[in-house]
């Protein structure tokens, strides 16, 4: 039963209460639902679920709808430029800060180019030539 209940309930989902206009495969489900109360009752409830959302009336826009949004569009302040961020940045920041950072900044980017050269160790090195003498 939960088998028939849950193909129904998805086919209705998909096609909608009318099983008449059901795709072939999906009208037999629809009769064998039909005859049985408890299935009959879930198109029932699609069926009405669908009436009231086509009987649902959406009211019409204002006509100056269009002139308003423009107008608080043009009302709102305009947004920083990109880079404005950054001069709010310095502006309150102390220069002893932003040096110590800038310091710090590159003794790490320093110590991690000098941590990998230190690891390498040996460089590799490909031949222009292959192991018949053709050049690569």
């Amino acid at each position: 039963m939960t088998d028939d209940a849950t193909r129904l309930r998805e086919t209705l989902a998909y096609y909608g209460s009318d099983v008449r206009q059901w795709p072939e495969e999906a009208k037999a489900l629809g009769r064998r639902a039909l005859e049985r109360p408890d299935l009959a009752a879930l198109i029932e409830k699609e069926r009405r679920f669908e009436q009231r959302l086509l009987a649902r009336s959406v009211p019409a826009p204002p006509q100056d709808l269009s002139q308003r949004i423009i107008a608080a569009a043009f009302a709102r302040e305009r947004a920083s430029v990109p880079m404005g961020w950054f001069r709010e940045f310095l502006a309150e920041v102390r220069p002893a800060a932003l040096a110590a950072m800038l310091v710090l900044g590159f003794a790490i980017g320093f110590g991690m180019v000098a941590g990998s050269a230190q690891t390498r160790g040996t460089a590799f090195a490909q031949s222009p030539v292959d192991d018949e003498g053709a050049i690569l």
